[in-house]
């Protein structure tokens, strides 16, 4: 379904009924606005590294030979820790100044722009990096329903967190509703002043999943928290606490939970205060789904050193999950030390069926990885680190390069390229995938956060930095087809069209006797229509071959032949039949004709028009198509 929303170009603000509503500030930049709704999956980039597996892999991206800057949009309003999304030719940016943003993919320019209230001052945080603090997460889209969810930290009336559901078309609020565990006790406390929602949103079957953990320096008692929320604002807020004295989070460098094909969610914690009794800090944990509820503890893993890595603040939930299989999955954390599990049975405490070290710095990974079989990319501390994963009897991997010694932020895959951003020195790279050769970097400026990550989708790269989105446009790479057509049998009919693609972009021209030379994308579609040909005022046509007129591009000459046809139309008058049928032949086609009477009837004669025709007596008789022919058999 297509939408065209109807923007009003003036600010407008909406008090929301809940008792603690945020002021709602909206500008629409534009007076009409088309958004797409029906988009392909394959377009669309609607969640935190794509998809639910968070692969951070777009395989409808195509190969590239060079990179430039396509737009770059105005500044915004606060500091984007959120990952870029894409829906249709939609962009939506959030802020830490509680803004959201709808970006024109094409051009950039602003399409509206919605305040969700005030931000959290980050004086009044006990510890914390982030001031000030809005929306840190990134949030889901969606795209059936035309809905954005996005979590705000609100200064007032109090500090909180609150969810919102934004039209995705209009930004305007469809519902908002407090998200912080309601159900926290005196034994499960949750103190919004010591906890942070740094986690990606997540959505799985008519829900939608926020994740909280500590702020930065891990200041007072908080817990990793999961809380869950039906999709039409309806119903109580689910949650599931990890079960630890003090701390746990689930947090995962800015990655978010990881939903399995059977509903499933996986997440990562961070470390507790426990040293001698296991209570779930440095595990992956297995939760049952919202739709079932309550939500609860299905099943675990944790490294066999688990009580180091938390004295230590080794969080192995620097980074969520990533999905390998139906059988197997991959988590990494600061330690560096990557591990492949049973997806199906987690293992309990050292349980992996492989681990090996990836990264060789302090606070080794951070963030979401990049998944495309077989290769799986791991933003280490020191460079990205490609690994090939062999998911065989004995599943295993091994380290096959590693970039340039960069602070590197949650890697993508796209293109057959591997895109990071330097997060230190504020550089976006592209390295082959298969090789690691540098394939492409530009200064992009400054960049906030560690966790900075890239988005991708048709055909387009996303990126923000200096509180503004980039957009780079990977040039594809080219062939030359030499390309004309000829008419078979003489005749003047109109000239067809050739229609390829060229940097992505679809283009046409009208094809000539002589040949013609054009660049188009190798491996890209073309084709040349019409088919068939025509002159008007006849019954004449020109006719190709339907297979020899579509192909993939690649380097080559053609010259696409029509045949000129003539067309005949075969009559009866009185009781008989004819064959053959009426149809389309050949200039010069020799075709046999013969009439035969219904029982009791007698064949009179044939009645020709045209050149090549036959007048006469013979039931049987053979004409020349030099023209368009109407044979009428006369019966008696």
């Amino acid at each position: 379904m297509t939408c065209v929303l109807i923007l009003v170009a003036i600010a407008v603000i909406q008090a929301l009924p809940y008792s603690h509503a945020a002021m709602v500030a909206k500008t629409s930049i534009l007076t009409q606005h088309t958004i797409r709704y029906d988009s392909a999956p394959s377009d669309d980039w609607p969640t935190y590294h794509r998809d639910m597996f968070r692969s951070g892999y777009d395989p409808a991206f195509p190969q590239f030979t060079s990179v430039s800057l396509n737009w770059k949009s105005t500044t915004l309003d606060g500091d984007v820790y959120a990952e870029p999304l894409i829906v249709g030719t939609d962009v939506i940016v959030a802020t830490e100044a509680n803004s959201v943003y709808e970006l024109s993919a094409t051009t950039g320019q602003t399409l509206w722009h919605i305040n969700l209230g005030t931000p959290v001052n980050g004086a009044v945080l006990l510890c914390g990096d982030i001031n000030p603090s809005g929306i840190t997460s990134t949030p889901v889209i969606d795209v059936a329903g035309g809905t954005i969810f996005v979590v705000a930290f609100l200064q007032s009336p109090q500090l909180h967190h609150e969810l919102f559901a934004i039209d995705l078309g209009t930004g305007n609020v469809k519902f908002q509703l407090p998200i912080d565990p309601p159900n926290a006790t005196s034994s499960t406390p949750f103190f919004v002043q010591y906890q942070q929602q740094r986690t990606a949103l997540a959505l799985s079957n008519g829900y939608v999943y926020v994740g909280y953990g500590g702020l930065s320096g891990d200041c007072g008692q908080y817990h990793g928290w999961l809380a869950a929320t039906n999709t039409n604002g309806e119903g109580p807020v689910l949650t599931y606490q990890v079960p630890t004295g003090n701390q746990g989070a689930i947090w995962g460098g800015g990655d978010g939970p990881v939903v399995d094909n059977s509903g499933n969610l996986l997440v990562a914690t961070g470390n507790s205060m426990a040293t001698s009794t296991f209570d779930y800090g440095d595990a992956v944990l297995k939760l049952s789904p919202a739709t079932s509820p309550p939500i609860t503890l299905l099943d675990y893993f944790a490294p066999s050193n688990w009580a180091t890595l938390n004295a230590d603040d080794l969080d192995l939930g620097s980074s969520e999950p990533v999905i390998l299989s139906s059988n197997y999955l991959f988590q990494i954390g600061k330690e560096g030390v990557g591990y492949i599990l049973n997806a199906n049975n987690l293992g309990g405490i050292g349980g992996q069926l492989y681990s090996s070290q990836v990264c060789h710095t302090i606070n080794g990974a951070s963030g979401g990885l990049a998944y495309s079989s077989p290769y799986l990319i791991v933003p280490c501390n020191n460079g990205v680190a490609a690994l090939k994963v062999d998911l065989g009897s004995n599943p295993s991997f091994t380290v096959v390069w590693r970039g340039p010694n960069t602070l590197s932020g949650p890697p993508i895959i796209a293109g057959n390229a591997v895109w990071d951003v330097d997060v230190h020195d504020g550089l976006i790279y592209a390295f082959n995938l298969t090789t690691g050769q540098t394939l492409f970097q530009d200064t992009i400026g400054s960049v906030p956060t560690h966790f900075n990550s890239l988005s991708a989708s048709d055909g387009q790269i996303f990126v923000s930095a200096n509180r503004q989105v980039r957009a780079y446009l990977p040039q594809q790479p080219s062939t030359v087809m030499t390309v004309s057509y000829s008419v078979v049998g003489g005749g003047n009919p109109t000239a067809p069209v050739f229609h390829y693609i060229l940097n992505g972009v679809s283009s046409s021209f009208t094809l000539t006797e002589t040949a013609t030379a054009v660049s188009v994308d190798a491996g890209s579609a073309w084709s040349v229509t019409p088919n068939p040909l025509s002159k008007s005022g006849s019954h004449q046509q020109w006719y190709a071959t339907p297979s020899s007129l579509a192909g993939t591009a690649s380097a080559t000459t053609i010259v696409f032949a029509f045949q000129h046809q003539y067309y005949l139309s075969m009559m009866v008058s009185g009781p008989g039949t004819v064959t053959p049928s009426s149809g389309w032949y050949n200039k010069g086609a020799k075709v046999s004709i013969t009439a035969r009477a219904s029982t009791g009837h007698k064949f009179r004669s044939w009645s020709g028009k045209g050149t090549g025709s036959y007048t006469g007596t013979s039931k049987s008789t053979t004409i020349t198509m030099n023209s368009a022919i109407t044979e009428t058999a006369n019966f008696t």
